[in-house]
């Protein structure tokens, strides 16, 4: 049985031992970051983050592609097409005999949007090299099967296989399915379509099931030769391994492709709403839903930070005015919270709630934004929403896949800061400064999802 005197020590080594370990974390993410600028002449940019606390490594090569409804659904699927096979291993069982061989490697092939643009991803995770039962360098290997993967898919007289098409058709019309019957992502796309029209930030990344039905094997083949030849190219990669090797083996296997002038999309930005629009979709829903949408001069441009603070502090935490007041205080709703797009410099509020109670949240939340417009946080408050998004950025240390994503997240950024940078940035700020990016705020759109007869 512990004694009394072994759990005071426990009690002083324990935080010290997790302080030490946070602060070990952030030093390394600090200094092990390497970069190259995007060369807007062959489009092709890379960052190595040497990184010696995982057993795993990830290599991801993200395509920058312009967000448009003209291909957002093709743009969607030929990730997951060329991740079927290549030519070296041109169906699914060669290819998994190769991921085997690699230590049980894993490939996987995303799409996510950032503002404007589209982002094609293809991924290996993999044993680390230290791990290797003979030193082999497979971080090398992997690299070359992402670029074997991108550039040398398993042609048929020059096209796609239709049915690896035909598979990944219905699984996108799946998914477009699934984020209509989730009405929480609902309502969010929603209200974003009608917020930007227009822009392309208002385009569904999987594009629509009409535009999915039309793909075939020329118009994906044609997209694909598109995107080899004039979208930026984007390969990060963490892990202990030799990051010039890893270079060399993409940069060689890239050399055959004859690529055009390539530069990152570029962003539509409304610093402020004129006014206030207000839409209203009816649906047999058992739950409204009320999303509201701000625009913000604050963005990947300038200064996203002082914005994710404003949210934090609005409805970001548990410790947040929506949270605490609107849902918790008053229970108009069953969720209420706010979240920010930094790179379109958008914050929206979500909620979920009963008909009942619609115009009397949307009062409360528009009062409690007034409240820190005029100055009504509390220190408690700003000291607390400091604390969550310090945490959350610590949270990017934590895999080698959240690391990559942190730097992904912020490629549009005019500034790229390591978490340790991030955690200082948000601590530089005051109540002043809160107050003052709160007051640039401006409602867009009001955007109500609920039964009709009962609003």
């Amino acid at each position: 049985m512990m004694t009394a005197d072994k759990k005071d020590i426990l009690f002083i080594i324990y935080p010290l031992f997790i302080l030490t370990n946070i602060c070990y974390n952030i030093i390394l993410n600090k200094f092990a970051t390497r970069s190259d600028s995007l060369n807007n002449t062959t489009g092709i940019s890379f960052r190595i983050i040497p990184e010696t606390r995982f057993k795993t490594s990830v290599i991801t090569l993200t395509l920058v592609c312009p967000l448009s409804s003209d291909t957002a659904a093709a743009n969607s699927l030929l990730p997951h097409l060329l991740s079927r096979a290549c030519s070296k291993y041109p169906d699914i069982t060669a290819l998994k005999r190769k991921l085997a061989s690699l230590y049980g490697a894993v490939l996987s092939g995303d799409v996510i949007s950032i503002g404007d643009a589209q982002l094609l991803r293809f991924t290996v995770r993999s044993i680390d090299d230290r791990y290797t039962m003979d030193g082999e360098k497979i971080s090398v290997e992997c690299a070359q099967l992402l670029s074997d993967i991108l550039t040398s898919p398993p042609l048929a007289d020059g096209l796609f296989r239709s049915d690896f098409i035909e598979s990944e058709k219905r699984l996108q019309c799946e998914k477009i399915d699934a984020q209509i019957n989730d009405k929480v992502s609902y309502s969010t796309r929603r209200c974003i379509e009608l917020m930007c029209e227009g822009e392309p930030f208002g385009v569904n990344p999987l594009g629509d099931k009409e535009a999915v039905g039309a793909l075939n094997a020329e118009n994906m083949t044609e997209l694909w030769t598109r995107v080899l030849r004039t979208y930026p190219v984007h390969l990060t990669a963490v892990g202990s391994m030799d990051g010039d090797a890893v270079k060399r083996a993409f940069t060689e296997a890239f050399s055959s492709v004859d690529r055009a002038s390539c530069k990152l999309p570029s962003h539509i930005f409304i610093e402020k709403a004129d006014k206030a629009r207000e839409f209203t979709d009816y649906e047999d829903v058992t739950q409204s839903k009320l999303v509201l949408g701000f625009r913000t001069p604050f963005n990947c441009t300038n200064d996203p930070y002082i914005m994710r603070l404003v949210s934090a502090c609005f409805g970001g935490t548990a410790h947040s005015r929506l949270f605490v007041n609107v849902r918790e205080k008053m229970s108009l709703c069953y969720y209420c919270s706010s979240s920010y797009f930094s790179s379109k410099g958008i914050l929206l509020v979500r909620s979920g709630l009963e008909s009942e109670n619609i115009e009397k949240a949307k009062t409360e939340i528009m009062a409690q934004l007034a409240d820190i417009q005029n100055g009504g946080l509390t220190d408690e408050e700003i000291a607390n929403a400091k604390m969550s998004l310090r945490n959350s950025f610590l949270e990017s240390l934590d895999s080698p896949r959240a690391t990559e994503l942190w730097y992904t997240s912020q490629m549009f950024d005019s500034t790229v800061l390591s978490v340790e940078e991030a955690c200082a940035k948000i601590d530089s700020y005051t109540k002043e400064d809160v107050t003052n990016a709160a007051r640039a705020i401006s409602l867009d759109t009001v955007y109500l999802l609920t039964k009709r007869g009962e609003q």
